[in-house]
Order: structure tokens, then C-alpha cells, then sequence
């Protein structure tokens, strides 16, 4: 579920009106005032540009970040696991069938 990590990352972040950049060398680049200043790694792990530290603003956004990418990796990588809807409906419908029998 890699591959839909960063899109919707970016898709989440833009709702929240958070720019990102293009992914770089499997980096997602968060935007501050057109400049990054947070990167997102493929894994889900968040780093914060050093020479904005002690910023207010630029903590906060790490913050929502972190938040946010956690939360994202969290559905993204359940999905793919969990069975498909119509493989949990089957056998209650065939149940359902027989009691009608």
C-alpha cells in the first residue's frame, strides 16, 4: 500500500490546507511558505527541518503531520489485509438463503 501513502497524505493534507510538494527520492516534502520544512518518509516517519526548530508554526505543523501521517499509514496499510466485503457477505447470505429453504 506504499505506492498510496503519499497520495493520500497530500490528498488529506491539502484538505486541511497544508501544501505538499512532489515526492523526492521517497521523501514527501510538507510546504511552509512555499519551502519545506517537514519530510515524510514511505515509512510513515516525520522529521522536521533543524533550522525551524523552536518555531511555533513550524512545531505545530510537525505536529499535525505526525498526527495525520500516522493516522494515514494506520488505514492504508489495514485495507489491503482485511477481506473484501463481498467475501464477508457470502456466507451470510447463503445462511440467510438456507433458513428461507
Amino acid at each position: 500500500m506504499k505506492e498510496y501513502f503519499f497520495a493520500e497524505l497530500r490528498r488529506r493534507l491539502s484538505v486541511m490546507g497544508i501544501p505538499s510538494a512532489d515526492p523526492v527520492g521517497g521523501w514527501l516534502p510538507i510546504l511552509w511558505g512555499g519551502e519545506p520544512v517537514v519530510f515524510v518518509s514511505r515509512s510513515g516517519d516525520v522529521f522536521f527541518e533543524k533550522n525551524h526548530v523552536g518555531q511555533k508554526d513550524m512545531e505545530d505543523l510537525y505536529d499535525m503531520t505526525a498526527d495525520l501521517a500516522a493516522e494515514v499509514k494506520e488505514y492504508t496499510t489495514a485495507v489491503p489485509s482485511s477481506p473484501h466485503p463481498s467475501c464477508r457477505l457470502y456466507p451470510l447470505m447463503l445462511r440467510e438463503t438456507r433458513k428461507v429453504l
